[in-house]
């Protein structure tokens, strides 16, 4: 399901991360691009990521994908700066509606880890799953 915005001017919005793009733009007091031109870039980085590297069902990418996401969260509460961006809502969006997402953060730890082929000794997305406990952004 998509998403879609009509506009009072007949501008049509298709897709969650276009709209949220399309709020940003429309809300900057908001901050949805972070603060300044550096942290924009990252966000879009961050949003280029999750259209790459998610949605696509690939068993083969979803385990670096995870991994890349947990790597950058594990000393961090938000993906660029230290508040709400795009990124954030963006990559969330896409990690639930990933189906291999609920495969690997429902296994239990020793099962996912031979499947994937880690060397953890625990769970290997312990910061990614707990996404898991909240709903949908939108």
């Amino acid at each position: 399901m998509h998403l879609l915005l009509l506009h009072h001017d007949r501008t049509v919005v298709v897709g969650t991360a276009n709209l949220l793009k399309y709020l940003a733009r429309q809300l900057p007091q908001l901050k949805l691009y972070g603060d300044g031109p550096a942290a924009a870039s990252s966000v879009d980085s961050w949003i280029d990521f999750s259209r790459l590297n998610l949605g696509k069902a690939d068993l083969g990418r979803i385990g670096a994908t995870l991994e890349t996401l947990e790597t950058h969260l594990r000393m961090r509460v938000y993906l660029v700066g230290y508040s709400l961006t795009l990124a954030d809502l963006i990559v969330f969006d896409a990690l639930k509606r990933e189906p291999l997402f609920f495969f690997f953060c429902s296994f239990p730890s020793s099962l996912l880890l031979g499947f994937v082929g880690l060397a953890h000794t625990h769970h290997p997305f312990p910061f990614v799953c707990v996404l898991l406990r909240f709903p949908s952004v939108v």
